[in-house]
């Protein structure tokens, strides 16, 4: 019966190697995935703030309230308003971060909403949708949009949209998302109400009746 061989010193050279070699490729695989987080991340936040410019050009943008559900965040544009004989520090809206699920994921809007409560425009910041639902990103859809208010829905009533062509799973998803920030901003006026009478049908419109003198803000940069 053959005994039990002791591995060789060259043997062990070659298992200490291959243990030294596997940890480094460890450590560049956490380096090398930290970094593109952080890459992801920080274009993400770009194209965050890019779309609250496109939403209320030269606004700044305070954080009013982040929410668990479909509606993530809302911000309060306060910027110059023209047709205000150009008054500055005037509240132009809400700016309301949504994500929805469509066909083939999540999709994530920026749902501009003016200070009467109706839609300002509809930007979409991610998207999975392949085929007929990635139309859903294009102006011919999402015009629609502009100045509709509380209950819109697909159909062809005054206060609906038309679903892009073979698209309707995703354009579903628009419109509940872009539901639940008209939602989301008559309950923020209906919760600020009783305590403000600087209100246009209950959306309250004064930043220092809503917030604490600490809360964040963001200022929009550069138009897109």
């Amino acid at each position: 019966m053959t005994g039990f061989r002791k591995p060789t010193g060259e043997f062990i050279r070659i298992v200490l190697s291959l243990l030294v070699i596997a940890a480094a490729i460890a450590v560049l695989v956490g380096i090398t995935d930290s970094l593109t987080r952080g890459k992801i991340a920080e274009n993400q936040k770009k194209t965050f703030i890019e779309a609250q410019e496109r939403l209320f050009a030269g606004a700044e943008f305070t954080l009013v309230k982040e929410i668990e559900g479909d509606v993530r965040s809302i911000y309060l544009a306060n910027g110059t308003n023209d047709a205000d004989d150009g008054d500055e520090n005037v509240a132009l809206g809400y700016a309301v971060n949504v994500t929805v699920t469509g066909r083939n994921g999540d999709i994530e809007l920026m749902v501009g909403i003016d200070v009467d409560g109706a839609v300002k425009k509809v930007i979409v910041l991610s998207s999975q949708e392949n085929a007929a639902g990635a139309n859903i990103r294009g102006d011919a859809f999402l015009d629609q949009f502009i100045g509709k208010t509380i209950g819109v829905a697909l159909g062809g009533g005054e206060n609906d949209v038309e679903a892009v062509t073979t698209g309707t799973i995703s354009s579903k998803a628009v419109v509940k998302g872009v539901g639940a920030a008209l939602d989301a901003v008559r309950q923020l006026g209906d919760e600020t109400q009783d305590d403000s009478d600087d209100s246009i049908d209950g959306i309250p419109v004064q930043p220092e009746q809503l917030l604490p003198s600490d809360d964040p803000s963001i200022t929009g940069g550069d138009a897109a």
